[in-house]
């Protein structure tokens, strides 16, 4: 998780479009993801899989509904790898050249030299990248720490004239709610390698829950004090480069120490998302969902190679069309809003994996009261914001959701015509 980085990307955009009441949307979204999170502590510990909430909706309801939930993965994982690479082209832009922020052609070319570098630190293994992305979110964690201090105790940014919330009372914090999803997003890739763990694998769900409360300790601290710093008006209008806006407030160093953070940052989130969705798209390989090539293991490393080098593949053409919209800020604010939307989506299909699971053990049938919670909360958060989205955001939900319907459907038109099975099974490390 690169809380920086969630910082950088999403903090403007949730106060332009809801204000003050983007701090309230952030604990509340908090609340939920913490549901969520034990949700999937319980099912990796019971069933350990790579293609997580894919492989949970296959067992639970069968290969049509596993396939849809494997569509519904990778739109948000596709989604979610474009939320990081814009950003990280805006950043390392202000950085060198601030006069190309905004520019959609240089932010899509950055962006995709950042995920190529990404992928090569996947390359190295797991443990690597595991490595390295616990000694950048040590560094980033006292950085943003030590700014949170230094915001609180500056003059408050004078919000008067400040621009209107883009939406007013229950809209504005339903929509902001959305956005948090994406803010606190990466505590479930640990469930993706539970296959992986020396010890039991409820250790991968445990690690989950730890860096979800660690995460939104200091993304509310860093939001409250960046608001103080910053306000409204001047985070509103400064939704890519927040945290540029915020070190030039603090004064100082300050401003090329947060951008270097998150840029810091935003390489083990990149990392992180490919190591999921990598791990999804082995996983789907595997079960012959996907070309079963992608289901093979290195002969020596025991890693899904040869599905690192398709996800990136696709990453990169994903990022050419970024290219040619309107400006960085505009894509932004598309994918952003995508992204998290489809992730709700694959939280929903998770929590009622974990209900029909549960049903279906011997033993006593205890309904887990948090998977339960978090999919009603669930329900309401994403019905409410698909019918209040902008017009783009709703014709690409819609569009996912649709396309998705005939890949469900392939599964039994394999079994009517015939259908080849996929390699065995191999587990990830050996």
């Amino acid at each position: 998780m690169g809380p920086a980085f969630s910082l950088a990307s999403t903090l403007g955009v949730m106060v332009a479009v809801s204000g003050s009441l983007a701090l309230p949307a952030l604990a509340a979204t908090t609340v939920v993801m913490v549901l969520l999170a034990l949700t999937f502590t319980q099912l990796a510990a019971r069933y350990p899989d790579a293609g997580s909430s894919y492989g949970w909706a296959r067992r639970a309801f069968g290969e049509s509904a596993g396939t849809y939930t494997a569509w519904i993965l990778l739109l948000a994982n596709f989604f979610a790898v474009l939320a990081t690479a814009i950003p990280a082209g805006s950043y390392t832009l202000a950085l060198v050249a601030p006069k190309l922020v905004d520019n959609a052609a240089w932010d899509a070319g950055v962006g995709a030299a950042w995920t190529v570098a990404c992928a090569l630190i996947l390359h190295l293994g797991i443990r690597s990248s595991a490595r390295v992305a616990a000694a950048l979110l040590i560094a980033e964690l006292i950085v943003l720490g030590a700014s949170a201090v230094a915001g609180a105790m500056v003059a408050p940014h004078l919000s008067a004239g400040a621009p209107a919330p883009q939406m007013l009372g229950a809209s504005g914090f339903v929509a902001a709610m959305v956005l948090a999803i994406w803010m606190v997003d990466g505590w479930e890739v640990s469930a993706s390698a539970s296959e992986e763990t020396r010890r039991a694998p409820r250790t991968a769900g445990q690690g989950g829950v730890v860096g979800l409360l660690v995460t939104a300790a200091f993304l509310f601290a860093c939001s409250a004090a960046y608001l103080h710093a910053g306000g409204i008006a001047g985070l509103s209008s400064h939704q890519l480069d927040a945290l540029a806006f915020v070190g030039a407030r603090l004064g100082g160093v300050w401003r090329t120490l947060l951008v270097i953070t998150v840029l810091v940052s935003l390489t083990a989130s990149l990392e992180t998302t490919l190591l999921y969705l990598v791990r999804s798209v082995y996983a789907m390989g595997r079960d012959g969902v996907l070309p079963t090539a992608l289901g093979r293991l290195g002969e020596s490393t025991h890693d899904p190679d040869v599905s690192l080098v398709a996800v990136t593949i696709a990453s990169l053409l994903a990022m050419l069309l970024v290219a040619f919209v309107p400006s960085a800020d505009a894509g932004l604010s598309l994918v952003l809003d995508g992204t998290a939307v489809f992730l709700g989506i694959l939280f929903l299909t998770s929590c009622a994996a974990a209900l029909r699971l549960r049903a279906q053990e011997d033993g006593p049938k205890d309904t887990p009261l948090y998977a339960a919670t978090a999919g009603l909360a669930l329900i309401v958060i994403l019905f409410i914001a698909v019918a209040q989205a902008a017009p783009a955001t709703r014709a690409c939900v819609i569009a996912g959701i649709v396309l998705g319907i005939p890949l469900a459907l392939a599964p039994r038109m394999r079994r009517r015509f015939g259908k080849v099975e996929g390699p065995a099974a191999r587990n990830i490390g050996g």
